[in-house]
Parts: structure tokens; C-alpha cells; sequence
């Protein structure tokens, strides 16, 4: 079973881009339907002793590199791996942690990266420790959870903050991004690393709010629409104050709420994420459109929902 894992994750790996994608398709399916056959435990059902310590040791071996993988810098080996552990979790009735946990000393060093800086690593292997960091945080119960008071996770979260915050021209100054020609696929795996930071208290939670907020009005689309995901994840994760979303939006508020103003391609995911402080059409929630209470000197003031 391991041979053929390899033997699938070679053809996924080493051959995107020089065979036709029908043959990855095909090396994922039959991946799929393999674990489905091999990974269901047979203590069940075979008496076989010898049988089942064989079936334990191809399972531990699989699951180990299945895990392995999961910080590969290769995109769709490192998808694979995810949905490959969840499909094993489900099969053997556990969650994913369960299924991780006995091989989690594989990732011990790069959830979050020890050795080696964030930046110092190609682009490509920053976007899979960044997933890789998100997959293992997110998982219920968590794998790994970061906390400040250790150096190296201190250090990895404020990266995740600059990838996530810093505009183009700063990001390209540094030497590991010179040669990167888009840098929206960084982006978005920072802001997704960064959304999973939501249990970490101490203020922490308003700086994320105000970087995911920001990367809504992005003018690129990929960037709104990761961000519109990032902030619905980390708001069900967490809660953040009425006055702390309301100083973030309120220059948005400000400019949505004349009379004539409409909702511009930047703006359109705030108003859904925040939907009560919006009229139907998109502009700033005030009086005209909701009824508002008036202020001391008789404006509109905004209603926060």
C-alpha cells in the first residue's frame, strides 16, 4: 500500500504540467478508492493475527507520509494529503487529530517553521508551511496551536501578519519575493493562516480583524473573495467588540454614506459581511434608509446591527 502511495503521489507530484491532467485525475481516484479498500480496520472482521499486523504497520506507514505531506510546497500533493487524512479519518470512525496525533512529531518543526525563516524559504514552500499551519490549527481539536510566548511562534505570526498587510511594493523589496511575478497566492494562504489565529487573545484579535477587513476592498477579486472567507471564519471563531468593527469600517461608512454613493467592486464584501450596517443597496445604513436615530446636531448616525 505504501509503494502505490508513493508510486500515486510521484505522478501527481512530478508529472502536473507534463502529462495530461486526465492522469492526475485518474492517480487521485484510484488514491481515493485504495484507502477506501486498505485503510477500514479489520479487527472486526479477520481472526488472521499475522494479517492484521500487517494491515497496522501498511496503515501507520501510509498515514505517516500522508502527514508529511501535508507541508509540501507541491499544492496538489499537499491537497491530497488533507483530503486523503480526512477520508481516513471518516473510515476509521476518529477525527483527523486522532488519525495525526501518533505522527505528529513529522511536523514538530515546521508547525510553525523552527529552523528557518518564513522568508528565507521559496515562495512556493512558504505558501505550503502557511496551509500546512492552518490545516493543523484549524483541525477540531487542534494538532498544533500557536502561542506568542514561544520565540519562534512569535516570529512566524508577525510574518503571517506582514505577508498579509504589507503592500506589493514593500513585499517586493525583500530578496525571496523579487522574482514572484503574482504575489496573491502567498497572500491569500497568509490571510487564511492569519484567520486561523482567532483564540489567540491579548489584542491580537483587533489587528486581525483590521488586516482582514483591508484585504476586502483589495482591488484584485481572488484577494476579496479569500478575505470575505477569511473574515466568516475568523468571526465564527472568535467575537470582536461592536466598537472595534465600527472604528475599522467607519471610513467606509463615511464614504458609502452620501446620498449618491454606491457600493464600488472594493466595498461589495464588506457590505456582505457586515449586512446590517448596510442598506439594501449597499450604502452606509442612516436614517434615510433605516429609520435611524438622530445625533445631538440632528445627522444621521449609523446603525451597527
Amino acid at each position: 500500500m505504501f509503494v502505490f502511495l508513493k508510486a500515486f503521489m510521484f505522478i501527481i507530484m512530478d508529472l502536473t504540467g507534463e502529462v495530461s491532467s486526465g492522469a492526475i485525475d485518474m492517480a487521485r481516484t484510484n488514491l481515493e478508492k485504495m484507502l477506501r479498500i486498505c485503510m477500514t480496520p479489520l479487527e472486526k472482521e479477520c481472526k488472521n493475527e499475522e494479517l492484521l499486523v500487517t494491515q497496522k504497520k501498511a496503515m501507520y506507514d501510509v498515514i505517516h507520509e500522508l502527514v508529511r505531506q501535508v507541508t509540501s510546497p507541491h499544492t496538489l500533493v499537499r491537497e491530497t494529503a488533507m483530503s486523503s487524512l480526512r477520508l481516513i479519518a471518516e473510515l476509521q470512525d476518529k477525527t483527523v487529530t486522532e488519525v495525526m496525533n501518533p505522527h505528529r512529531e513529522v511536523l514538530v518543526d515546521m508547525i510553525p517553521p523552527k529552523k528557518h525563516l518564513l522568508r528565507h524559504q521559496p515562495a512556493s514552500a512558504q505558501i505550503g508551511l502557511m496551509d500546512g499551519n492552518t490545516f493543523c490549527t484549524t483541525l477540531e481539536p487542534r494538532l498544533f496551536t500557536i502561542d506568542l510566548s514561544i520565540l519562534t511562534h512569535k516570529v512566524f505570526y508577525h510574518e503571517v501578519l506582514t505577508l498579509s498587510d504589507a503592500e506589493d511594493a514593500t513585499l517586493n523589496k525583500l530578496e525571496c519575493y523579487k522574482t514572484v511575478t503574482n504575489l496573491v497566492p502567498l497572500r491569500k494562504s497568509a490571510l487564511n493562516a492569519l484567520a486561523a489565529c482567532h483564540y489567540i487573545p491579548n489584542g491580537c484579535r483587533d489587528k486581525i480583524f483590521a488586516i482582514l477587513f483591508k484585504a476586502l476592498e483589495k482591488n484584485n477579486v481572488e484577494l476579496q473573495e479569500a478575505a470575505f472567507q477569511c473574515m466568516k471564519n475568523f468571526l465564527q471563531g472568535c467575537s470582536v467588540s461592536k466598537e472595534t468593527i465600527h472604528t475599522v469600517i467607519r471610513p467606509l461608512l463615511l464614504l458609502l454614506g452620501g446620498h449618491r454613493n454606491r457600493p464600488t467592486g472594493r466595498s461589495v464584501p464588506a457590505t456582505q459581511v457586515f449586512p446590517t450596517r448596510y442598506c439594501r443597496d449597499g450604502s452606509a445604513r442612516t436614517d434615510r434608509c433605516a429609520g435611524g436615530n438622530h445625533g445631538p446636531r440632528g445627522e444621521g448616525t449609523v446603525q451597527t446591527g
